[in-house]
């Protein structure tokens, strides 16, 4: 699977765990992840640990850092900006972490 299949699929499993219906999720998709009331700065830090960890448990294994990512800001994407942001920071489990920047 690519990555952003995987990154798409992990989204929608976390979801679809945390009771979202289908209604929500397709409002999920159009819409900031802010607008659904269940979504606040800590709760979304925990989706995001979940998604990470559904990336690590698949085949091929994924990295995600979401600690990389600020929540207030992501909290204002729709679902397919927040897939490339998520992109941004996965990698392949197999391979060296970028280099920290001086």
């Amino acid at each position: 699977m690519s990555k952003m299949a995987a990154i798409h699929t992990a989204i929608s499993l976390q979801l679809a765990d945390d009771g979202k219906s289908d209604v929500s999720l397709d409002r999920t998709l159009k819409g900031p992840v802010r607008a659904d009331p269940d979504y606040d700065r800590n709760t979304f830090l925990l989706f995001l640990s979940r998604v990470a960890f559904r990336l690590r448990i698949d085949t091929p294994s994924l990295i995600f850092d979401y600690r990389t990512i600020d929540p207030d800001k992501a909290l204002d994407l729709p679902r397919l900006a927040l897939e490339d942001t998520i992109a941004l920071c996965t990698q392949p489990a197999d391979t060296e972490p970028p280099a920290a920047q001086p």
